[in-house]
């Protein structure tokens, strides 16, 4: 099986600006659920840990999130939907449940290189705001009570709305810094300058 882990150090807590729905997750269920304009988690009831994410591009993508046996909290990616199965992300889960708590299965896991995790710049964007709108960072907290999206998602999709629902790691410097460049602000006024090199120190 194949599965992304970040063996060099353990997940961060982070609090969800909405609660996470917990159902018991079918194959009708994945195939009918539609995205929306943010990122969602759902819990299975079935079995615990096993949580599937909807991208905001409508990607659709099991993960496991449990503690390994030294109490830390340990985010893995299944795999996508529908090239697995939801029996199949269960068999997963399960497995991966029964390694993080074995302490030998999880030294072994900790010296591999993890795999890269594929998610979009919006993915990104969305953790930036679960974890800086928890610490009352203005710019990434909600706008209102009826847009939950933050001041600084709204500045990035617009400037850089062309790779927003891309894979990150297929995002190249040069094109961010092409984006940055045609991007006109509504001001008028003049556009910061930024090369790549600039853009890969961030």
């Amino acid at each position: 099986m194949t599965a992304n882990i970040d063996t060099s150090k353990a997940a961060t807590a982070k609090q969800p600006r909405n609660p996470t729905v917990r159902v018991k997750i079918t194959d009708i269920f994945v195939k009918s659920a539609k995205p929306t304009t943010e990122r969602r988690s759902i819990k299975d009831e079935e079995c615990r840990g096993l949580t599937l994410r909807i991208s905001v591009s409508g990607k659709k993508t099991f993960a496991f999130i449990g503690r390994d046996c030294d109490g830390r909290p340990r985010t893995i990616t299944l795999g996508q939907y529908p090239d697995i199965t939801v029996k199949k992300a269960r068999e997963i889960a399960y497995e991966w449940r029964r390694k993080l708590k074995d302490p030998n299965e999880l030294a072994n896991l900790q010296s591999s290189v993890p795999d890269a995790v594929d998610c979009t710049l919006g993915d990104l964007i969305t953790e930036a705001e679960n974890h800086f709108g928890c610490k009352d960072v203005k710019i990434w907290k909600p706008r209102g009570k009826k847009d939950t999206s933050s001041t600084a998602r709204q500045v990035i999709k617009c400037v850089f709305g062309e790779v927003f629902d891309q894979n990150v790691t297929t995002i190249t410097a040069v094109k961010i810094s092409k984006l940055a460049q045609k991007y006109t602000p509504k001001s008028g006024k003049k556009r910061l300058m930024v090369k790549p090199p600039a853009l890969l120190a961030i």
